[in-house]
């Protein structure tokens, strides 16, 4: 199960990728009516597009399975629901027992539910898996690209759950097969946010194992959000990255392949031997700890450090005594938030900061 919920939060991380190589600003909403949507603006959307996201371990996707429903499991106490109902419609219990099971949505049914409950706006509805469709030879087409003969059979299923389905309506549904792999999807991930990073930062060298960490447990931790969401912005702000996330993660590569090396800043760091090993494990741990954006212990810090940098430093003209008038400045918001506190943890933060500040 685990493995299938982390291949929906991988293929919607794959999504933003995609989706941010492209113009225009976006949302992709995670968990969205069970599928994941991308909206054509986190404001005010004028278009949706729905994926279906399902695994398959083994075999293909057929015509049989998309419109496969099942029964529904029956509600506890259902002899006293029964009775109720009977009671209320006037007709004998009996018949109420021996009335036909009722049958959930099929594949079909669950994605032509989201073109009626957003009408117009919907640009399309599609179902991802990572084992292939039979309907078409294509990795990713529309279901209205089949054969005609089997077009008409999924309009047919459709309009056994949806009688007023239109043919344009069914129209909007398709396939897309992931080249993501169910049993290693997270490396084949991680490649292709390289990849992405590489291309918009340039080919220097950056923690990416700190960055993918960041940015799927970003999809993870939307994707597992229950909680209410009244409106749109909520939706958003609780279950959505945007455009704007995701160039804020890229903002903080930039900033971190700025940084010197270790072996560029250990001559102007004039401290004892001792004080400077441990400097240089906490600077090492921190360039990476920096990317994630969501502690708000390290941005409380952060904030600190930036307010105190902006003031200036007067006549101070070493590295060492930036850091120390710095560090004597933040050293009490430090120990509120580092637990334990670490003298040198909180140097090395404070020598990220000094390296990635805009220079205006």
């Amino acid at each position: 199960m685990q493995e299938r919920f982390d291949f929906q939060a991988l293929w919607g991380m794959a999504l933003l990728l995609r989706r941010h190589d492209a113009e225009g600003d976006y949302a992709v909403i995670f968990e969205f009516h069970d599928d994941l949507a991308l909206i054509d603006d986190p404001v005010d959307p004028g278009e949706v597009r729905f994926f279906q996201v399902k695994t398959k371990e083994k075999g293909s996707w057929n015509l049989t399975d998309l419109r496969k429903r099942k029964p529904l499991r029956p509600r506890r106490n259902t002899g006293d629901l029964l009775a109720q109902l009977a009671a209320n419609d006037g007709v004998d219990e009996t018949s109420v027992k021996d009335a036909p099971k009722q049958l959930g949505p099929s594949i079909l049914g669950k994605m032509f539910h989201n073109v009626r409950q957003f009408g117009d706006r919907v640009a399309s509805v599609t179902f991802v898996s990572n084992a292939p469709c039979e309907l078409h030879s294509e990795r990713a087409f529309e279901f209205s690209k089949c054969v005609p003969t089997t077009f008409a059979k999924l309009i047919e299923a459709v309009q056994g759950e949806y009688d007023d389905a239109t043919e344009a309506e069914v129209a909007l549904l398709g396939f897309e097969r992931s080249d993501l792999s169910l049993q290693d999807s997270s490396a084949h991930m991680k490649g292709k946010l390289h990849d992405f990073v590489t291309k918009h930062v340039g080919p220097d060298d950056f923690p990416l194992d700190s960055m993918f960490r960041l940015v799927a447990d970003e999809c993870r931790k939307r994707s597992k959000f229950t909680g209410d969401a009244p409106t749109l912005g909520d939706v958003v702000r609780l279950k959505g990255i945007t455009r704007a996330d995701v160039q804020g993660w890229l903002d903080t590569v930039k900033a971190a392949v700025r940084l010197p090396s270790w072996e560029e800043l250990d001559p102007q760091l004039t401290y004892g031997i001792s004080e400077k090993l441990l400097l240089r494990r906490e600077w090492s741990v921190y360039r990476a700890e920096a990317l994630n954006q969501a502690d708000e212990a390290l941005r409380s810090i952060r904030r600190a450090i930036r307010e105190r940098v902006a003031t200036g430093f007067g006549d101070a003209d070493t590295l060492v005594q930036v850091i120390d008038a710095t560090f004597i400045a933040v050293e009490s918001v430090g120990r509120t938030y580092l637990a334990p506190f670490q003298p040198a943890r909180l140097r090395a933060m404070i020598i990220y900061e000094l390296y990635t500040q805009d220079p205006a």
